[in-house]
């Protein structure tokens, strides 16, 4: 299966360079997941009869790591970068 780049190149031409999008971009999905993970720690620590809170907690920092990481993962799968000649 050919990229769409290489589908759409002209007669002669060349690909030189193709690229993707930086991992970087998971980058709000990192920043959730640590996040989520320090405030469970500390409720753990410091409230752990407190499961409400625990729960609401993991449902919240969970729903925005996932929302992200699909943004993120989709914007990464869509996107192709050729360069021609």
């Amino acid at each position: 299966m050919s990229s769409y780049a290489e589908s759409v190149l002209q007669p002669g031409e060349k690909i030189v360079a193709s690229g993707r999008l930086h991992w970087i971009i998971y980058g709000w999905s990192i920043v959730y997941l640590v996040c989520g993970a320090g405030a469970l720690l500390i409720e753990l620590f410091y409230a752990p009869e407190e499961r409400w809170l625990i729960r609401w907690t993991v449902i919240a920092f969970g729903a925005m790591f996932v929302a992200t990481f699909l943004y993120a993962w989709f914007i990464r799968w869509i996107s192709e970068f050729a360069v021609t000649n």
